[in-house]
């Protein structure tokens, strides 16, 4: 009796084990189904933005046939036979999500895993979209928004981290971290009790930084061999300077000259966003009456707004035409008014690859209406103006809602100019020039090299710097 009812129980207990699996692997494949429905969703949605937006869009048909033709090569093999024949007979956004369902979830072999599938399909459709399409997921696309404001909340510190704990590399003047008492070397031992290693990923540590506004944080840092110390820090809106000088003193003001009776100065644009155009005219105050003669403007990297873009090329022009922008709705033509910041000073720009489309457009503007001199090289390629498209999800599209022409009607991708840094050297104060140029130049190039970030995960700090974008919304 004893024995029976044991195996009976073993019975159950197998039996219970068993449903509980398949229940689970039930579960199983219902989440990955709705989550295969979700990707597939906005799949569509996307297709449909760029129809609605892109000023340049491809045919939904020709978006799916190459995004997938795209996928295959990715994964080193055949697409079926007869895909282009059934992708040309679609029309409606169900028989898109159909068919592209069929290539996620397959009955072959040697089928792929179709959360990979589906992360292959996403890659491809953005790479075949022209201008650099991004997917930007809600929590960065509110950071991204702030930053593009001016209005990012935070403590106000810039991180590095080179195989050790994450150092303060800047601390910014005004904002909370700064007034808190933190200082360039301060290194971070731990946000809110959590301890920071030093393999910890730095966007791990950013994230803990983040919160909303009037929000606190509390960090032990410590400079050196020093005591460690324990600081509670309120998050506020922090204003970040978007253009520097050769290097921030003390007091948080920036130099702009190498000494006060050089007669070069010195501005490095980091992008060009809400604040720039009343940064520029507190700077020409500033040198007012310096008997500055040459000012140099770089702008190698960074990215910025259109309508902040056109403000700027009117400070610094007389009357003339800044440049075109072309949308689906037509050509608008954008003029500057007479009036100029720094009128009499010889300008020189400075460009790069690695120049964002905004400051390419400010510094054709200035080279076509003969006001500057430009250093470097203008890429050959097709100047988008970016637009972030909200998503249903609550993330952004980034997507080209416009193209750049010159001033005289030239579209970007045909005004390739080279010229060589070497003519810095022939200029009239030659020496003096280069000097201003080179310690900032190996300064911001060392910036680069370096893994860094202002509050900022990796995804944000590209979108920021990538091309130019029109007004957020």
């Amino acid at each position: 009796m004893f024995f029976g009812f044991h195996f009976s129980l073993l019975n159950i207990l197998f039996l219970t084990l068993a449903l509980a699996a398949t229940n689970a692997d039930a579960q199983h494949v219902g989440d990955q189904d709705a989550q295969i429905d979700r990707e597939l969703d906005q799949f569509i949605e996307i297709i449909n933005l760029v129809q609605e937006h892109h000023v340049l869009p491809p045919t939904k048909q020709e978006l799916v046939h190459r995004c997938l033709y795209g996928t295959y090569v990715a994964l080193k093999r055949l697409p079926p036979g007869d895909l282009s024949n059934r992708i040309s007979e679609l029309t409606e956004d169900k028989q898109f999500k159909k068919l592209l369902r069929e290539q996620v979830i397959s009955d072959a072999p040697d089928k792929i895993v179709p959360m990979r599938m589906l992360g292959l399909m996403r890659e491809s459709l953005l790479d075949v979209i022209p201008g650099q399409t991004r997917i930007i997921d809600a929590k960065n696309a509110a950071v991204g928004q702030s930053l593009a404001e001016n209005r990012y909340v935070g403590i106000g510190i810039q991180l590095t981290q080179n195989g050790s704990l994450a150092t303060l590399v800047r601390v910014i003047p005004g904002g909370t971290a700064y007034k808190a008492g933190l200082i360039k070397g301060d290194k971070i031992l731990s946000v809110d009790g959590w301890q920071v290693s030093e393999s910890e990923n730095l966007g791990e540590l950013v994230q803990r930084l983040r919160g909303p506004e009037g929000s606190f944080v509390e960090l032990v840092v410590q400079q050196g061999d020093e005591p460690k110390r324990e600081v509670k820090i309120e998050r506020a809106v922090t204003f970040i300077a978007t253009i520097n000088g050769i290097e921030e003193l003390s007091s948080g003001e920036q130099r702009y000259q190498l000494t006060s009776d050089d007669k070069i100065a010195y501005l490095r644009f980091v992008q060009i966003g809400p604040s720039t155009p009343h940064e520029l005219r507190k700077i020409a105050a500033k040198l007012r009456g310096t008997g500055v003669e040459e000012l140099i403007l770089d702008m190698r990297s960074g990215g910025g707004l259109l309508h902040e873009t056109i403000l700027i090329a009117d400070q610094l022009l007389g009357v003339g035409t800044i440049g075109f922008t072309q949308d689906r709705n037509g050509i608008s033509k954008h003029k500057s008014k007479d009036g100029e910041l720094f009128d009499g000073i010889l300008l020189r720009v400075m460009i790069s690859n690695q120049s964002g489309i905004g400051q390419l457009l400010l510094a054709r503007a200035l080279r076509d209406n003969r006001r500057a001199i430009i250093d470097g090289e203008f890429p050959a390629s097709i100047g988008f103006v970016k637009k972030h498209v909200p998503l249903s999800d609550g993330g952004k599209l980034q997507l080209a809602t416009a193209v750049l022409r010159s001033k005289d009607g030239t579209l970007f991708s045909n005004v390739g100019l080279r010229t060589s840094f070497d003519s810095i050297l022939q200029s009239q104060h030659s020496k003096s020039l280069w000097n201003s140029i080179k310690l900032p130049y190996e300064v911001a190039k060392s910036a680069r090299n370096a893994k860094s970030a202002v509050e900022l995960a990796p995804e944000v700090q590209r979108e920021i710097n990538d091309g130019m974008s029109s007004q957020s919304n």
